[in-house]
């Protein structure tokens, strides 16, 4: 009875064992360095990986397609990430000053790995594998985002006694749930709650508004909302076009749970 006893523990052992190897994601390793010229730039920088299956290649003067997985250069210029195994566009930003990620502003620089025919070059990260894919050199620094013959969205953020809110990010959604990541985020909202979000083609989108880039429980006092009276109501878009007037009105988060009335 006791060895009975000891081989069917030594089998729930193995099952719990198997069941979570297959649970975790099989992941590889991608290292490499990025090394800018201007050495004015004291800010951070940062790599980022894009998922060739999720959506299309980094275009920051078009529009600011959200990362699925950032990861921080260090001081030499060094760095390593750890991604699933799968396909990936792969590019880095690094801040003129200050810190964070989230949309470029004027001055920071940015790149994207290109193959020799000046297409977005695909990464192939494989399970279990480390690779060294060198050093690059390249880097633009970012102007702006261009206003004319642009995918896009405009309109302006108010709170509910009708003021401009200012410094607030508005994220696109291709679900009405708006849940986890977005697809594009905006640049943030400038003195007068004017505000243009940039996309990669047309179609139907759902708009959330916050006022700080990156996911995460709400502070008391944060600016959050979404397009919509009662519910999320949808934004169609055409492609090469702006969409205009989508006005939205946020809500302070009065810190229980829901914005504030």
């Amino acid at each position: 009875m006791k060895k009975l006893v000891q081989v069917i523990t030594l089998s729930v052992v193995v099952v719990i064992a198997a069941v979570t190897i297959a649970q975790e994601p099989a992941t590889g390793t991608l290292s490499g360095r990025w090394m800018w010229l201007q050495k004015d730039l004291a800010g951070d920088g940062y790599v980022h990986l894009f998922n060739v299956t999720n959506g299309p290649p980094p275009l920051p003067e078009s529009y600011w397609r959200v990362p699925d997985g950032t990861f921080p250069i260090e001081g030499d210029g060094r760095f390593t990430v750890q991604a699933p195994a799968g396909s990936y566009f792969l590019g880095g930003m690094k801040r003129l000053k200050g810190k964070g990620v989230g949309p470029l502003s004027p001055g920071d620089v940015f790149f994207l790995k290109k193959d020799e025919n000046g297409k977005p070059f695909i990464h192939v990260v494989k399970a279990g594998e480390k690779a060294d894919i060198g050093t690059f050199t390249d880097g633009v620094a970012f102007k702006g985002v261009l206003q004319k013959g642009v995918t896009a969205i405009e309109g302006t953020v108010a709170d509910r006694d009708g003021k401009p809110v200012e410094g607030v990010l508005i994220l696109a959604y291709a679900n009405r749930e708006m849940k986890g990541r977005p697809l594009f985020v905006s640049t943030k909202t400038d003195r007068k709650g004017n505000y243009r979000l940039g996309l990669h083609q047309g179609g139907t989108y759902y708009l959330k508004i916050r006022d700080f880039y990156g996911g995460g429980r709400p502070q008391e006092g944060q600016i959050l909302g979404f397009y919509g009276s009662g519910e999320a109501a949808p934004v169609l878009v055409t492609t090469g076009a702006a969409t205009k007037g989508i006005d939205i009105v946020g809500n302070r988060f009065a810190g229980r749970g829901n914005a504030s009335p």
